[in-house]
């Protein structure tokens, strides 16, 4: 399947029932985090994607065993340990294990396709998404177990001002080192799939990443580092380990990824708030898809 068109993408989901179960019950689970605070409306949504998945066979039993363990894991740093040796030593297994589910590394997740196979530049390469289990449910252990969120419409309005300017900046440099060195050209465009796009990618992509890699990473390596150079440190290390988490792409991807990370670590220091941080990413990704070859030229 190689086209933009919205019909391709719906007629996998229809092709796929469970697919849009799982997709809804994502949303659910992230719109919860923020609608119903203290209510643990996400840990519902938590629960059922978890029994879904072992129905459908999307999780195993080996799946299923680690993302909870994971979550008690992420639930005890946060709320039991207190020495700062022993939250070195759980903040560091913490991170390890982490990095198991991001890089798709751990075992017991089928990752379904939710956009196939799609070419939405002339001349780029072709375009799949998929809906990442593991990854977005250790993001959302992150944010419903450990981060602090926005309890109000008005900390949103300020997170989306805040972010709007480090957007702009940050994706002014990523444009200008990506066509310096031809991995993306000028392509403006409105895709078929943009609506499911965007919500794939805010879900998938930058809450998941944005609750590792500037929610639990950069602030405890503040907090670990100490200092007037904590937050430097915190901010430079976070990214870095952001860019090579994107290994996959090569050594031109990784140094793009670091960047942005530069960029979206910087908005959650000025802002505090991971919110910021998360639309910040978001957007730079928005613009990439829309205004330039995506994911990048095939040449």
């Amino acid at each position: 399947m190689i086209s933009g068109s919205f019909k391709d993408v719906i007629q996998h989901f229809l092709a796929n029932p469970d697919l849009i179960a799982f997709f809804l019950f994502f949303v659910g689970a992230t719109i919860g985090l923020w609608v119903y605070p203290g209510k643990q409306v996400w840990l519902g949504f938590f629960v059922l994607i978890l029994i879904f998945g072992l129905i459908q066979g999307k999780i195993t039993i080996v799946g299923f065993s680690c993302i909870a363990l994971f979550a008690m894991i992420v639930y005890g740093y946060y709320h039991w340990l207190k020495r700062p040796t022993y939250r070195l030593i759980g903040g560091i297994l913490l991170f390890i294990i982490s990095i198991g589910f991001y890089a798709h590394q751990i075992d017991g997740f089928v990752n379904p396709i939710l956009i196939p196979a799609v070419k939405l530049s002339a001349d780029s390469f072709i375009y799949r998404s998929f809906l990442n289990f593991d990854k977005t449910l250790a993001g959302l252990c992150f944010m419903g177990l450990g981060l602090h969120l926005a309890r109000s419409s008005k900390d949103w309005r300020n997170a989306f001002f805040a972010s709007i300017i480090p957007t702009f900046l940050t994706g002014a440099l990523l444009a200008s080192f990506a066509l310096s060195f031809h991995y993306v050209s000028w392509d403006p465009k409105l895709p078929g799939i943009t609506a499911v796009w965007m919500i794939s990618n805010f879900l998938f992509v930058a809450v998941a990443e944005e609750a590792l890699f500037r929610g639990f990473l950069q602030t405890e390596l503040q907090k670990i580092i100490g200092g007037k150079a904590a937050k430097f440190w915190g901010l430079l290390i976070a990214s870095l380990l952001f860019g090579l988490l994107h290994y996959k792409g090569g050594a031109f991807y990784i140094t793009f990824a670091t960047i942005a990370g530069l960029g979206y670590g910087s908005v959650y220091i000025i802002t505090n708030r991971i919110e910021a941080a998360i639309i910040t990413h978001f957007l730079v990704n928005a613009l990439h898809f829309f205004l330039f070859s995506y994911p990048a030229l095939a040449r």
